[in-house]
């Protein structure tokens, strides 16, 4: 009795040992840190777990035909802090085959955020245990404390990085040609007030946009105090999506400008036609029709934040409108030569301006 008992007691061991477990996001791991230097966890961030890394030597439940089923390979995550910046959590099939443990991640979404700041000096963020439990098997139990086989401390500081961007020392208009360098994707940046060649203090600046032929300026005002955040943001529109669903066509896209950042800019469109229409595509994809006011030949529309104003010469189907209609006005030059259309691409380019942004602009 004594021997059976033994071995059972070897057969538990066996089968709870922990195998190696890491906290995946971005390619990064579990991170043990110090204040002053515990590393940054981004809003927004995926978190995950690999099936055979929780699963351990019991495996993971497989029904009949060998595929994962979720609710049989049940995990408890249990949070030292931050349990209120998740967003959700729940397996997530990565992969067509259902049978492959590569197809399948435990995945922790957080919330995103455009105000939690980084600053490395504390943590607000910790993973301390996670259970795993396949039905007809042994549970699994992580204790993320560095003690033993135990994975490491999951510790880490929710938040941006910030940054302040001193505003040019003058009042006067003056001319740019991009803000690519000013701002940084992921970074809240301050503008803050400088002082001119006089003493008097710069709270705002204008800054003019040109084209490369100074044909066409917008001004548009930067003041102290105001916070930009810009977000990665593609500007490949032009996909096999659009040319199906929306009826897209690459010749009729005269313009395009991307507002990456969080404020919302005024696209304003010179020699404007009947014939255009302004679509908005925001950061996720849905493609709405900007309302648009024209007035004497000169359109205008608002861009929302994260978002691309893409200036079409006709119309696309299966888009609703944003709010209201194209309010018509008197167009005395209508749009449809080749010097218009340069003049429409230079204008619209100051959507991405107006906010802070960086500049995409493609004919």
């Amino acid at each position: 009795m004594k021997k059976v008992l033994a071995l059972v007691l070897a057969v538990i061991m066996v089968c709870t040992m922990a195998m190696a477990i890491t906290v995946k996001d971005n390619g990064g791991s579990a991170y043990t840190g110090t204040p002053g230097t515990y590393a940054q966890l981004v809003p927004g961030t995926v978190l995950y777990f690999t099936v055979d890394e929780l699963a351990g030597t019991p495996g993971w439940y497989k029904d009949s035909d060998n595929n994962f089923v979720p609710a049989n390979n049940k995990v408890t995550v249990t949070y030292g802090k931050g349990a209120d910046l998740v967003k959700s959590a729940g397996w997530v099939q990565v992969a067509a085959d259902k049978t492959a443990a590569s197809s399948w991640q435990y995945q922790i979404v957080l919330k995103d955020s455009e105000t939690a700041t980084y600053d490395g000096k504390a943590y607000d963020f910790s993973i301390t245990k996670v259970t795993f439990k396949a039905t007809g098997k042994l549970a699994q139990t992580y204790t993320f404390d560095g003690e033993g086989t135990n994975p490491a401390k999951y510790e880490k500081d929710y938040g941006l990085t910030t940054g302040e961007l001193l505003l040019d020392d003058t009042t006067k208009a003056h001319v740019i040609t991009g803000l690519n360098d000013k701002f940084a994707v992921g970074v809240i940046t301050t503008l803050v007030a400088n002082t001119d060649s006089e003493g008097k203090a710069v709270t705002e600046n204008t800054w003019v946009l040109q084209d490369a032929g100074n044909k066409y300026g917008v001004a548009f005002k930067a003041t102290a105090g105001t916070k930009v955040l810009r977000k990665d943001f593609t500007d490949d529109f032009k996909t096999t999506a659009w040319t199906s669903k929306y009826g897209y066509e690459d010749a009729n896209v005269l313009a395009q400008a991307v507002n990456d950042t969080n404020l919302v800019g005024t696209a304003t469109i010179t020699d404007w036609s009947n014939k255009y229409n302004i679509y908005i595509v925001s950061i996720d994809g849905t493609v709405s029709k900007a309302a648009v006011t024209v007035d004497d030949g000169v359109a205008s529309a608002k861009v929302p934040a994260y978002s691309a104003a893409v200036l079409y010469n006709g119309t696309l189907k299966n888009v609703s409108n944003i709010s209201g209609n194209t309010t018509p006005g008197t167009t005395t030059n209508p749009g449809t030569g080749a010097n218009d259309v340069v003049g429409v691409a230079a204008a619209l380019a100051v959507v991405a301006l107006v906010s802070g942004a960086a500049i995409s602009l493609k004919k």
